[in-house]
């Protein structure tokens, strides 16, 4: 596989290093890397020293032939990358969010459209996102998480368009993701919206018990975080991450509870700090986990 990065930069960094560890298991290349900021760019070629380097996005996109391309540009910028490389029929990996204006939602919907893509979009948490009744070509569905922006509620129709949403578990109970996820099928008729599992998330925000979660949502999960956390101590702050075995998500539990509710996806490790210290912690995920599974 043939993939190229756009943007070598913030979390840019983060996607190219991830690139890099997985040279070592998969048949992957990073073959191009584009920035207009020369310190990231050598950066970034000093991990794949091979690799053909551009100052320019779209002449990357124009150049090269790819299977993949990590798009980690500066937000306003995403469609146009995103666009580009779809009429190249070249898969494309966006960082979030996708595009900041309806107009270039809808845009990049037409791209997919044309080139008959299918398109997997996750919806992360943030603290923007809140319960609020919206309205869709006149059918309201209430208890929707949408974006809210300086005050004022604002939603698109576009994401509902694709073939699976995922919605990131942190801020919400899972009664309330429930009852989204419920109110979105009633309405739409569609049953292509997940949860995308972060059972450190629900404990450090205080929300649920993972274990117990599955109880209500298990049926919609769609993917699984390998991470880990504690509980709330101080009502302002949110608890901490830990290494994954050191938290209070009851592994050997979550993990035979996700069998009994028929789950059999990925569990992609995930721990938020840097340096060694995130490598042996991952490792140790990785030894934990294949025990368990």
């Amino acid at each position: 596989m043939k993939v190229g990065v756009i943007g070598c930069g913030g979390m840019g960094t983060t996607h190219y290093l991830s690139l890099k560890a997985l040279t070592a298991i998969m048949d992957l290349e990073v073959v191009a890397l584009a920035d207009s900021r020369q310190e990231f760019l050598e950066k970034a070629q000093a991990c794949f020293p091979d690799a053909r380097v551009y100052y320019n996005g779209i002449e990357l996109i124009e150049k090269e032939s790819l299977d993949m391309l990590h798009i980690c540009l500066p937000s306003y910028l995403h469609a146009e990358h995103a666009i580009a490389a779809m009429e190249k029929k070249i898969n494309v990996f966006v960082e979030k969010p996708l595009c900041l204006t309806n107009e270039d939602a809808f845009a990049v919907a037409e791209g997919v459209w044309d080139v008959s893509a299918d398109v997997k979009f996750k919806a992360g948490f943030r603290a923007y996102f809140e319960e609020a009744t919206v309205v869709f070509d006149g059918a309201e569905i209430p208890s929707l998480c949408v974006y809210k922006k300086d005050g004022d509620v604002e939603v698109s129709r576009l994401h509902m368009e694709y073939d699976v949403e995922s919605n990131e578990t942190g801020q919400e109970t899972p009664v309330t993701l429930k009852r989204a996820i419920q109110d979105i099928e009633k309405t739409l008729g569609k049953g292509n919206v997940g949860i995308n599992l972060d059972p450190a998330n629900l404990i450090m925000y205080g929300k649920a018990n993972p274990v117990d979660a599955l109880e209500v949502f298990g049926e919609y999960v769609r993917g699984i975080h390998g991470k880990d956390g504690m509980y709330p101590t101080d009502g302002h702050y949110l608890g901490a991450e830990m290494p994954l075995g050191q938290g209070k998500v009851n592994y050997p539990a979550f993990i035979a509870k996700l069998k009994e509710v028929g789950y059999d996806g990925d569990i992609t490790i995930e721990r938020e700090i840097t340096g060694e210290e995130q490598k042996k912690d991952i490792m140790m995920a990785k030894e934990i986990l294949e025990k368990l599974i």
